[in-house]
């Protein structure tokens, strides 16, 4: 199999945190989706209301640093646990925005808190985007999903 093609260029975590939730836990949150050595990073917060006027926080952690998303990226395939890489690699296609180089994924806000990084679709989750490189792959989004796998963001195809 030749050497991985393209590489993961930036990482975007992205939650929202409630009024009935401390602030400080729902950082914590994104913070252990992260090696331990970058949970001081900046998380930025921007204060809204919703249509309902409840007030709430939206945090966002962008990473561009390439060391600083090998290293996550590492993190993410020893925390995920076998059964959320399956979840991924079966709906691999509506996670992935292929015009946008990015795939999605949603990993539990509450386990998130107590360490566990699980995949998941509910409405109180962390979301975080992985965008990739161009690479030539003509096409063919088995290539992209086998690069995801070699990362191990995916479990491997089982044929």
């Amino acid at each position: 199999m030749s050497e991985l093609e393209f590489h993961i260029i930036s990482i975007t975590f992205t939650c929202i945190s409630y009024v009935t939730e401390e602030i400080d836990i729902v950082k914590s949150a994104i913070y252990n989706c992260l090696p331990e050595k970058y949970r001081e990073l900046d998380i930025d917060i921007k204060h809204l209301q919703s249509q309902f006027r409840d007030k709430m926080k939206y945090l966002t952690l962008e990473i561009s640093n390439q060391e600083v998303i090998d290293e996550t990226i590492d993190y993410l395939n020893l925390n995920l646990n076998e059964g959320s890489k399956e979840y991924l690699n079966r709906y691999f296609d509506k996670k992935l925005e292929e015009e946008e180089k990015i795939f999605h994924l949603r990993l539990k806000k509450f386990d998130a808190v107590n360490g566990k990084l699980l995949a998941d679709e509910g409405s109180d989750v962390i979301k975080v985007n992985l965008k990739y490189s161009d690479f030539s792959y003509d096409g063919d989004i088995s290539l992209i999903k086998q690069n995801f796998s070699k990362i191990g963001i995916l479990s491997d195809d089982k044929h």
